[in-house]
């Protein structure tokens, strides 16, 4: 499982904590771009939950490698195609969280198209092999 939230609203560690049962289930995701950078693994997960707005704990911009996927599975768009929403649940606010589910591996335009948008800020980004 790979979560697309960084928050103390939602995020992989705040799952974890939860239900440390979980831990061989994560897929860490990248929390800080500068720091971390964007993890492909995650895109290899069987279930991703994300947010709708996507929720980051740090200014706008900084957390690329959380928003831009999490937008793109919400809209179902580029990588997010591969994804099906299962489950869904209202979390704080007018903030709701999703489960999806990946239905078919992403394929490497899908990957080419995420990398491209994260090198708009992070041209140093280079995309993984697919």
């Amino acid at each position: 499982m790979s979560v697309f939230a960084s928050s103390g609203m939602m995020s992989d560690s705040l799952l974890y904590e939860m239900d440390k049962d979980l831990h061989p289930r994560i897929e860490w995701a990248c929390q800080v771009d500068s720091r971390d950078r964007f993890r492909p693994a995650t895109l290899k997960s069987k279930y991703v939950v994300v947010t709708d707005p996507p929720v980051i704990h740090l200014q706008p911009g900084a957390q690329l490698c959380v928003s831009i996927p999490d937008q793109y599975i919400v809209e179902g768009k580029g990588i997010g195609a591969a994804y099906r929403r299962i489950a869904a649940y209202q979390l704080s606010g007018d903030v709701k969280g999703y489960l999806y589910e990946q239905v078919r591996p992403i394929g490497k335009t899908e990957i080419d198209d995420l990398y491209n948008e994260f090198r708009k800020k992070y041209p140093g980004w280079a995309t993984p092999e697919w």
